[in-house]
């Protein structure tokens, strides 16, 4: 691939790039509306591959299926 082609595709990615942008901020705000500290947010983004999968690990979290998992696992404090 030449410099023009890789000017082109990059140009033709920016909407796609915008829309990561704005969905990824939306996660991190709803992790923090949570209670979560920012850190949570960039740790779930850098291992959880489906972007979809990060907003039902929200509603997850801040269940008391969390409790339960934990509890099951010997995690309580």
């Amino acid at each position: 691939m030449n410099k023009k082609e890789i000017e082109t595709a990059f140009i033709k990615s920016i909407p796609i790039m915008c829309s990561y942008l704005f969905v990824g901020m939306a996660y991190g705000m709803m992790m923090q509306e949570v209670g979560f500290k920012w850190y949570y947010s960039l740790l779930a983004s850098l291992t959880i591959y489906t972007g979809a999968f990060q907003f039902v690990l929200i509603t997850f979290l801040s269940s008391s299926a969390y409790e339960t998992v934990k509890e099951c696992l010997g995690f309580t404090t």
